[in-house]
């Protein structure tokens, strides 16, 4: 009776574990058989080694809030951390990972100008690289044409900011922004109205 609501008071979700990850999935009863299909993707795409690297965030979290300072250089050591974690089929040491935060405690923050054109309203075309950068965004200056749907792939955090046309402006506020440590992102469709080339990018 799993599979009809209407006789059914309470649900079987599928679960993806990779403890202590663990993603539920539901269907609401409404389709099981694509709540298993979905299950059996995400099992693809998530390393085994994930749970270890799980804990070991867990291990560390501690010493990484005393040793980076809030903002940008926690931000660089888990953005890296994650690509590690996917990249890497075994989870390292605590003492190799507390090098790398070490390394990045060091050295001089240098906030960034990245440009991105956008070629489609379909955010699914957006690619990985694109991604990546607008979630890292301190803040993202767009222009008027770019859809709500791409906006949504940023930062939840980053101030989102319309793009004024004016050449003067719009490059007096990006580096305004650039100037207060943050990472910017600006968001173009077509060509570019102006370069962002003499400005240190990732």
């Amino acid at each position: 009776m799993i599979d009809r609501p209407e006789f059914c008071q309470f649900q079987f979700g599928s679960i993806v574990s990779r403890s202590p990850v663990v993603i539920g999935i539901s269907t609401g009863g409404a389709a099981p058989i694509l709540g298993q299909a979905i299950r059996r993707r995400i099992e693809a795409l998530l390393p085994a080694s994930l749970s270890s690297w799980a804990q070991l965030a867990k291990a560390v979290r501690g010493q990484i809030g005393d040793l980076l300072k809030p903002g940008a250089q926690r931000r660089r050591f888990w953005e890296e951390f994650v690509d590690r974690a996917f990249a890497s089929a075994d989870a390292p040491d605590e003492v190799s990972l507390m090098h790398s935060a070490e390394k990045i405690a060091a050295s001089p923050a240098i906030a960034a100008v990245t440009e991105i054109t956008i070629e489609s309203d379909d955010p699914e075309l957006l690619t990985l690289k694109s991604v990546r950068v607008m979630q890292m965004a301190d803040a993202i200056l767009f222009d008027a044409s770019i859809a709500p749907a791409v906006l949504q792939l940023g930062r939840r955090e980053a101030a989102k900011i319309s793009l004024t046309g004016d050449r003067q402006n719009d490059e007096g506020l990006a580096e305004q922004l650039r100037a207060e440590g943050k990472n910017i992102v600006v968001l173009k469709s077509g060509d570019p109205d102006w370069i962002l080339n003499q400005w240190p990018t990732d």
